[in-house]
């Protein structure tokens, strides 16, 4: 039984590298992990300059409820109001936009 433990943990292949194209993010993913141990105001003004070009890039509501969330972290709730606002014109039923808006609802 030891050695069947054994042989488990000595992979070929990392595990992480046999689903890694069903996680084509896994850069970011660990950009991330590294990024959690910056102080916060660092880490959000890393992820905002992350978000914007994201946003920018691809008008997604996904993105713009990630957004609007770390804006609001910030301080800036009007201007997390304008983007969850304009994403909703855009995807009225988004639950995860609907479900960030109503959690910081003020």
């Amino acid at each position: 039984m030891g050695s069947e433990i054994v042989n488990a943990s000595v992979l070929e292949v990392p595990l992480w590298q046999r689903y890694a194209d069903q996680f084509p993010v896994r850069e970011n993913l660990i950009y991330l992990n590294h990024a959690a141990v910056a102080p916060l105001p660092r880490r959000c003004a890393d992820a905002l300059k992350h978000l914007h070009a994201a946003y920018s890039s691809r008008n997604d509501p996904e993105i713009a409820a990630h957004l609007g969330e770390v804006l609001w972290k910030v301080g800036q709730h009007d201007e997390a109001q304008k983007i969850w606002r304009a994403a909703l014109n855009e995807n009225p039923n988004h639950e995860s936009l609907i479900t960030v808006m109503e959690k910081y609802r003020p």
